[in-house]
C-alpha cells in the first residue's frame, strides 16, 4: 500500500475510496482498524440539555394545572360563602339582617343572583334591603327585577321601589316610569320625578314639564328640582344627550 500526492491510500497506484463515516483500512497491519466520526445533535452535544428541557416543559405544565385548580377551588369557595350568608340573611332580623346582606353585597357581582332573588321575598325588610345593595351593581339583570317587583308592590311599597329605580340610574327605565307620573297618589308622583331626575335623561324633561301644574306643591318641587339635577348631569356628563347609548350594561 503507498500513497498519492494527495495524501489518499493507494493500491497498486489506484486510490482506495473513503466513505463516511471514514474508514481507514490499514491492510498491511494484522487487524482491521476502522475509525468512525458521528456528527452530534445539538441536544446531544449536552447530555443533560434535552433533559433540562424537558424538566422546564413539565413544571410549566405542573404550574397552570395548579394554579386552574385553585382557581377553581377559590371560586367554589367563594360561591359556598355568597350561599350561606344569603341563607343567613332570610333567617336573621333587624341588624344582624342589615350587617349579613352588607357582606352578602360586597362580594359585588358574584352575589348578584342572590340578591336579586332576596328582593323576591315577600319580607319586606329583607328585599327592600337586598334590593338597595343590588341597585349599586351596574349590571343588565337589576332593571327586569326591579320593574318586576314594582308591578307586584302595594301603593307604598311602589314608592320605593322608584327611589331604587331612579338611584340605579339606568335611563332604560325612563319610559316604564312615566305612567306613574299620573298616579292618583302624591307620593308616587313625588317619587317618579325623582327618579327621572336621578337618571339624568333630558329627554324626560318634557313629562317633568307637565308637574309644574300639578296640584300638590310637593310634586311641583321635585320635577322642578328632577329638571335641575338633568341639567347638572347634561353638563357633567355630555354623552348623556345620546339617550340610553351612554349606559353600558
Amino acid at each position: 500500500m503507498g500513497h498519492g500526492q494527495d495524501g489518499r491510500a493507494t493500491t497498486g497506484g489506484t486510490p482506495v475510496p473513503l466513505r463516511r463515516p471514514w474508514a481507514l483500512d490499514a491492510r498491511g497491519s494484522k487487524q482491521r482498524i476502522t475509525v468512525k466520526f458521528v456528527r452530534p445533535s445539538k441536544l446531544s452535544r449536552v447530555p443533560c440539555l434535552r433533559e433540562l428541557a424537558y424538566n422546564a416543559v413539565m413544571r410549566m405544565f405542573v404550574g397552570a394545572v395548579l394554579a386552574l385548580s385553585l382557581t377553581a377551588c377559590a371560586m367554589a369557595q367563594e360561591e359556598a360563602t355568597i350561599d350561606r350568608l344569603a341563607e343567613q340573611a332570610r333567617g336573621a332580623e333587624g341588624k344582624q339582617q342589615v350587617e349579613l346582606l352588607s357582606q352578602l353585597a360586597s362580594k359585588g357581582k358574584p352575589a348578584l343572583a342572590s340578591l336579586l332573588a332576596l328582593m323576591a321575598e315577600d319580607e319586606r325588610a329583607l328585599a327592600n334591603g337586598a334590593m338597595q345593595h343590588a341597585i349599586k351593581i351596574k349590571d343588565s339583570r337589576v332593571l327586569p327585577a326591579l320593574l318586576r317587583r314594582l308591578e307586584g308592590a302595594s301603593p307604598d311599597g311602589k314608592s320605593t321601589v322608584l327611589l331604587a329605580i331612579g338611584n340605579h340610574q339606568n335611563p332604560k327605565a325612563l319610559k316604564k316610569l312615566l305612567p306613574y307620573l299620573k298616579s292618583p297618589s302624591r307620593t308616587i308622583r313625588v317619587a317618579a320625578a325623582y327618579a327621572l331626575g336621578r337618571i339624568g335623561d333630558p329627554s324626560a324633561n318634557s313629562a317633568l314639564d307637565v308637574l309644574a301644574a300639578d296640584p300638590d306643591h310637593s310634586v311641583r318641587w321635585q320635577a322642578k328640582k328632577s329638571r335641575e339635577w338633568i341639567k347638572s348631569m347634561v353638563a357633567k356628563y355630555p354623552d348623556r344627550l345620546k339617550g340610553e347609548s351612554w349606559w353600558d350594561d
